[in-house]
């Protein structure tokens, strides 16, 4: 390794990070397994002659169907800092939009000896509406994330919406323009909150996923009553990413000069008014655009819009601050939906793996989760 030259933009971003006054809202969505074990082979489990300690395999729910969940999470950050020593404690606020999956990790060994699974959950892809944000979460975890406008407003006293929008392109063309469009909108309605264990309804698949996500997962299963108070934390939650750099040789643009895999983990303190509500009342779109096409079809299987067909490519400059939400709509079903407070700190736990040299070939791999730049 050689020293980092750090800059003005990494000072207020070196981990551990902390958010206080955290809101979160989750919205919980069925996709087939195969959007997950596909993902973890494209972005988690690649060798190319390099074998990680780790492979990654979907959550056995103990079900006889393939299903497998993930959630969209939506947080607004309005006081988030560095808490790392002799780094000025400078404070930043942001909103995002992350889908996140859980998988097993389990350690590869000689012989094919068993070992024990260790859960961890994934982000195939994040929004965020603050650049230094963006850059900081890229460069130190290798998160895929992408800068948007994201927009929420309080419809009622219970109701709200966000909407998110990327610099895209409607449709691809030679002559097609990128500008401002739709990409997301989650609504809620005004569903009041009600007891999990009604919302579960006696599904095995999703009883099991809750006690994933509250980490009662190996526990013997009791009324929920016990585990869900209005102050009950979630779990300490790990993250593994992909952290990449592109070559810059004209001719190697498709090879990485570095590719690792990152363990991180989000600690929630101090955790207040935990809720459940009716999914029924809860709303996960997606605009279809050639910008995001491949993400929502990969990682939830959306399919194609009727009204695709009907859309021309913008072959004129948008008007300043013009956002396009004429797109076709995609919509997610959504299971469960929950929220609450806390005070978030975020941390590097340690690079699993360094891949060495990789050749790619003259095939450029194409990301699922960024809009093209």
């Amino acid at each position: 390794m050689t020293a980092f030259v750090r800059s003005f933009s990494t000072q207020q971003l070196l981990p551990p990070w902390r958010s206080e006054g955290c809101v979160r809202w989750g919205f919980v969505i069925n996709i087939p397994r195969d959007c997950v074990s596909d993902y973890l082979k494209k972005y988690m489990n690649v060798c190319d002659g390099d074998m990680p300690p780790y492979s990654y395999t979907p959550v056995d729910y103990g079900t006889a169907d393939d299903q497998q969940y993930g959630m969209i999470i939506f947080a607004e950050h309005p006081d988030i800092f560095s808490t790392r020593e002799n780094v000025h404690p400078n404070a930043l606020s942001y909103s995002e939009v992350f889908w996140t999956i859980p998988a097993n990790r389990t350690q590869n060994v000689p012989g094919n000896i068993s070992q024990e699974k260790e859960l961890v959950w994934l982000q195939p892809f994040s929004f965020c509406n603050n650049a230094t944000v963006v850059f900081g979460s890229r460069e130190i975890w290798g998160s895929d994330k992408v800068y948007a406008t994201i927009d929420k407003t309080e419809l009622s006293t219970h109701e709200w919406k966000v909407d998110v929008a990327i610099e895209g392109i409607k449709k691809f063309s030679p002559r097609a323009y990128g500008k401002a469009i739709g990409c997301m909108r989650i609504e809620k309605g005004q569903s009041s909150e009600v007891q999990l264990q009604e919302l579960l309804n006696g599904s095995e698949r999703l009883d099991e996923f809750a006690r994933l996500l509250m980490g009662k997962r190996n526990e013997e299963k009791k009324d929920w009553a016990i585990y869900v108070g209005r102050d009950t934390p979630p779990a300490q939650i790990e993250f593994n990413t992909l952290k990449q750099f592109r070559s810059a040789e004209a001719d190697k643009m498709g090879e990485a000069i570095y590719r690792a895999i990152v363990a991180s983990r989000a600690m929630h303190n101090n955790v207040g008014d935990l809720a459940f509500y009716d999914a029924k009342d809860a709303k996960v779109e997606f605009m279809w655009s050639d910008s995001v096409a491949q993400m929502v079809e990969t990682l939830f299987d959306g399919k194609k819009p009727p009204g695709w067909r009907s859309v021309r490519p913008d072959e004129k400059p948008a008007q300043d601050g013009e956002v396009d939400w004429t797109l076709p709509r995609v919509s997610m079903e959504v299971e469960l939906a929950f929220s609450f407070t806390s005070d978030v700190v975020f941390d590097d736990l340690e690079t699993l793996h360094t891949y060495g040299e990789v050749s790619m070939g003259e095939a450029e791999p194409q990301l699922a989760a960024s809009p093209p730049t």
